[in-house]
Parts: structure tokens; sequence; C-alpha cells
């Protein structure tokens, strides 16, 4: 199986805050970010991801409310209806 989110769908929280589908949360570390005029491209790592890193945008207004950079501890939604998950074929 293939699971895939557009990264514009996922949403930043600061490091240890709750949401309302506590499934899709996971804790990250934020190891690059490219400012891109609209938006930052982040590319993030944590122990649930194993050894991938998720790339995700993140409004501008967002990384200041939430202070983040390189470096930072965040913690991300993976919001249900957005992740798109296909099988994996032969």
């Amino acid at each position: 199986m293939t699971a895939a989110i557009r990264p514009v769908d996922i949403v930043p929280h600061a490091a240890g805050s709750a949401a309302a589908d506590a499934g899709n949360l996971l804790d990250v570390r934020v190891e690059q970010m490219e400012y891109l005029g609209a938006f930052w491209r982040t590319r993030v790592t944590g122990a649930r991801l194993r050894d991938r890193e998720l790339v995700a945008d993140f409004s501008i207004n967002a990384v200041r409310r939430l202070d983040i950079e390189v470096g930072s501890a965040l913690r991300i939604e993976i919001p249900a209806e957005r992740l798109l998950v296909f099988p994996r074929e032969a």
C-alpha cells in the first residue's frame, strides 16, 4: 500500500498540541526550509516516518505564528479526508 498527501494539506501545530483527529498527528523535526514566496516548502523527519522525509508547504503566517525554523520540534496533522491510499503494484 502507498499513501500520499499534497504538501499543502499538511497542517502544522505547536509541539505537544492536541487536535481533533489525534490519530493523524505526528511529532516531527524540521530539517530544511525553502522560502517560495507565498509559502515555505518544509522537509520534516520523525520517528513514525522512519527513514522517510515528508515535504509540507506551510503558509508564511503559520511559520511566523508557530516560530517554525530549521531544527524546530513540531506536531503535524494529516487530515484523514486528504490522505490518498493506493494498492501497491507487484
